[in-house]
């Protein structure tokens, strides 16, 4: 009896130890941080009662992702410029396609042709030692919350004529030794 109890306690042990591991740039997977931040993301605004926001591969692929990996490879913090990418017609179209497959809707456009979007973006970097991507996207949300301009975007109501915004976010464990999160917000105004 004493052999079997040595034998779970020693098998709690393990499995406490592999669920625990620190993330590092050797372990870290960016598509299961991506995965949690969102999720995480959502019940916060939730909890707020606020609107919850629809994953956007568009916004994934033109902003949050080569955002991300452009601040992490150079090992600075900022938010890259998006203004020449955001006004081309063929992004926005982009948007407005995934708008429409994943939520449905029509457009406003203005008088240019180009469909009314608004985009947001918060970005976090820290170097602290997180066990869980759980608690690195409570920290980013908890953090983004503490800064009035941050928190003030992450509360934003991004629905437009009863339907949800898009939002997207990347991760990546930089040059340097840091994590940086972004995460893109984007309203897309329906009639």
């Amino acid at each position: 009896m004493i052999m079997k109890y040595l034998i779970f306690l020693f098998l709690v042990f393990v499995s406490g130890y592999s669920l625990s591991q620190l993330l590092t740039s050797d372990n870290f997977d960016p598509s299961k941080m991506n995965d949690v931040l969102l999720k995480e993301f959502n019940n916060y605004r939730r909890s707020k009662g606020l609107d919850t926001l629809v994953y956007s591969q568009t916004c994934f692929d033109s902003l949050s992702y080569p955002n991300c990996v452009e601040v992490a490879s150079c090992g600075k913090f900022y938010h890259p410029c998006i203004n020449d990418k955001w006004k081309r017609q063929e992004l926005r179209e982009m948007v407005v396609k995934d708008s429409k497959s994943s939520v449905g809707g029509s457009i406003v456009r203005h008088s240019s042709g180009l469909p009314w979007l608004d985009t947001y973006e918060n970005a976090f970097r820290s170097y602290g030692k997180y066990y869980s991507y759980e608690s690195l996207a409570k920290m980013a949300i908890e953090s983004w919350e503490l800064s009035p301009a941050h928190n003030r975007v992450q509360n934003l109501d991004f629905t437009s004529s009863g339907l949800p915004g898009l939002f997207s976010c990347h991760s990546e464990f930089g040059v340097n030794g840091y994590v940086y999160i972004y995460i893109n917000f984007i309203r897309v105004h329906r009639i």
